[in-house]
């Protein structure tokens, strides 16, 4: 018998709609695993997650936990935790009262016991002492804390998280997200985990399964995802901005594609097969600055069409032959108006090798 979560062939229709919203898809989380569903908004990752609480009835497959299905189970009693984008903390009830109404019956009515699971709950989630705070103190990051410890407070054996941090700033959610994790970590607990972040599905899960048009398209460990994409349309939602065909033996190709296929023999990254296929994410070339911008003496070479600073470091928009246009990546600081040839190396570590 299979343990944890089994979704095996589910589909969602919603009346009226062109499209089934979730097109028969097959999933599995083993118990204590973390499992995020990526992908673009309407995408069908929140109505799967939905089906799985049981809060949209299925129009095929089925929902099982242990090998037991659960669809004719009533959402309250599936043991499942819900946490979504906007907490629904209770804005009449104190950080205790909003924690505590999440605890059993027995629980919330042993005074002692309750107080002591609280205490717990919000020293898990960073946010010790603030029993008494009232909610509409609280900052957002602070109140889906809050949120998080009130799912997690009757030790759910599923905790289905929707877009919980997408509210929040950047710099707040990637802060949340190391948290988030390390929180689940640390309680073992099983989880479903819907994001169009890609970073927040890395930071929180151990394995992602990539979502579009109501279908998985792969399902992996981040690191195995972000160096072999199963397809185009994985990689491009995960960034991958240009694709490049391997050529064949002896035949001629532009010196940047075949710098790229060197680069990536010698890294051993990703398989380079004729016929194949090289996606380039951003920093698939560098600027060369060893070579004192002298386009001249390089063996891949590009125009400058736009410099931008991302997150503290340069990227430049640069038109390479027989690539097209991409990012590459220059030292902080670097600068160059457009127009101007300028001296690229190849890195492999942003290549991936497709299927033909």
């Amino acid at each position: 018998m299979s343990d944890g979560l089994q979704v095996a062939e589910v589909v969602v229709r919603y009346p009226g709609a062109a499209a089934e919203a979730v097109a028969g898809v097959d999933l599995s989380v083993p118990t204590g695993e973390v499992v995020a569903l990526l992908g673009p908004s309407g995408c069908g990752k929140s109505s799967l997650l939905r089906a799985v609480a049981g809060l949209e009835p299925l129009s095929g497959g089925d929902v099982a936990w242990d090998g037991v299905s659960v669809v004719d189970v009533p959402v309250h009693r599936r043991g499942f935790g819900l946490l979504f984008q906007d907490g629904q903390l209770f804005a009449h009830r104190d950080v205790t009262g909003n924690v505590a109404y999440g605890l059993p019956a027995t629980v919330r009515r042993d005074r002692a016991a309750r107080e002591a699971r609280v205490a717990e709950l919000l020293d898990l989630v960073g946010l010790p002492g603030t029993q008494r705070r009232a909610v509409g103190t609280l900052s957002g990051g602070e109140r889906q804390r809050v949120a998080l410890a009130r799912a997690l407070a009757p030790r759910p054996r599923l905790l289905l998280l929707d877009e919980p941090l997408s509210a929040l700033d950047r710099a707040l959610r990637e802060r949340l997200a190391a948290d988030l994790r390390a929180v689940l970590t640390a309680t073992a607990t099983t989880a479903l985990f819907v994001t169009h972040d890609q970073d927040e599905a890395f930071a929180v899960a151990d394995r992602v399964a990539v979502m579009a048009a109501g279908r998985l398209l792969q399902v992996a460990a981040p690191a195995e995802l972000w160096a072999r994409p199963a397809s185009r349309d994985v990689a491009r939602f995960l960034g991958y901005e240009a694709f490049v065909a391997v050529p064949g033996p002896g035949t001629g190709a532009p010196p940047a594609v075949r710098a790229l296929v060197s680069a990536v023999d010698a890294a051993g990254t990703a398989p380079v097969r004729a016929g194949g296929v090289l996606a380039l994410a951003a920093g698939a070339f560098v600027v060369a600055p060893d070579v004192g911008g002298d386009a001249r003496t390089a063996d891949v070479t590009g125009t400058v069409h736009a410099l931008r600073s991302r997150r503290g470091r340069t990227e430049v928009v640069v038109d390479v032959d027989g690539v097209g246009r991409v990012s590459a990546l220059a030292p902080a600081g670097w600068t160059c108006p457009p127009g101007v040839r300028i001296a690229l190396h190849a890195d492999a570590a942003a290549v991936a090798g497709l299927p033909g």
